[in-house]
């Protein structure tokens, strides 16, 4: 009997020790497969950045505005292009390892309008429509992480349409939040509706010249599954593709009104008062004083109905 014991135990331990072994073979694979996807995307704006301010150097004052002005441009596009590279390797990292979700209630369309500020360079003169309806309720959300979902949709979207055709924000309430970006682009290949959120993925637009690493869809799918909700993507009739993606309204939203309230009387509350400093042995010298400035907070609340330049606001009431 012990003997039998003995071999079920090894039998289990080899096959442990094969789980991780396959383990560590996956692991090893996604970082080759993502050091081989990044690589290329990694390099490009480097090299654009070096030979654009290589240029600048040897053309020295002999360059007029113009040109230098083309070629500062091309510079800062190339930054801003690996910036997001970056941020989003970070990002994924951080999903991976197990981020906590900070939700707060947020109205949508100041993270709407908020996300569209930081993408004015991108949309240029591109016409994004909002169709966000009157009396949406707050969403209990992470501002940030959301705001990067939105992100990454909408500069897929303008990365992968038409330079001349509209991108469409919409959201409707019905037992949840869904909130949907469409573009007039390609559209999705057959069976792409869902391989287009795996990590490293990139689609048949992509690989037809677009950039991109595979990467930013995959940390939408991430982070919309940590706030509990769920995120896919179809063909739009006439044309296009629809990413789209929902949150849960549970607990039920407070009003705007009961928010201010609670935010109101938290700034009403006491402060502690400070404690007395210890008793000193020796006494100030003349002309020294003691003094405490008690620290400030500053906040900001992005201000959603300043539209950007391109943007239509096309407010439909619910």
């Amino acid at each position: 009997v012990a003997s039998q014991i003995a071999i079920a135990l090894e039998r289990d331990q080899l096959a442990e020790q094969r789980r991780f072994a396959l383990v560590d073979a996956e692991t090893e694979r996604m970082r080759s497969s993502l050091l081989s996807s990044v690589s290329h995307d990694l390099r490009t704006p480097l090299a654009v950045i070096a030979g654009t301010t290589s240029t600048l150097l040897e053309m020295g004052d002999s360059a007029d505005q113009a040109t230098r002005d083309a070629l500062l441009s091309e510079v800062y596009n190339e930054a801003n292009r690996l910036t997001r590279l970056v941020e989003n390797l970070l990002s994924m990292t951080r999903l991976e390892s197990g981020v906590v979700v900070d939700k707060q209630w947020f109205p949508l369309e100041d993270v709407v309008g908020s996300t569209l500020s930081r993408l004015r360079k991108e949309i240029g003169t591109r016409i994004i429509s909002k169709h966000l309806p009157a009396g949406l309720p707050l969403v209990s959300l992470d501002g940030v992480m959301i705001e990067q979902v939105l992100f990454n949709l909408l500069d897929n979207a303008l990365q992968y349409s038409p330079a001349g055709s509209p991108v469409d924000i919409s959201a409707r309430s019905n037992g949840e939040i869904v909130i949907e970006v469409a573009d007039r682009g390609p559209g999705l290949a057959e069976a792409e509706e869902k391989q287009v959120f795996e990590k490293l993925y990139r689609g048949t637009a992509a690989k037809r010249g677009g950039r991109g690493a595979g990467l930013g869809l995959a940390i939408a799918r991430a982070i919309i599954e940590a706030h509990g909700g769920r995120i896919w993507a179809q063909n739009r009739d006439g044309g296009g593709a629809v990413f789209a993606f929902s949150l849960p309204l549970n607990p039920p939203a407070p009003s705007i009104d009961e928010v201010e309230e609670e935010e109101l009387e938290e700034s009403l509350e006491p402060e502690a008062p400070p404690q007395a400093p210890p008793p000193s042995t020796a006494a100030p010298g003349p002309g020294v004083s003691h003094s405490s400035t008690p620290g400030v907070v500053h906040s900001s609340v992005s201000d959603a109905s300043r539209p950007a330049a391109g943007l239509q606001d096309e407010e439909r009431t619910s």
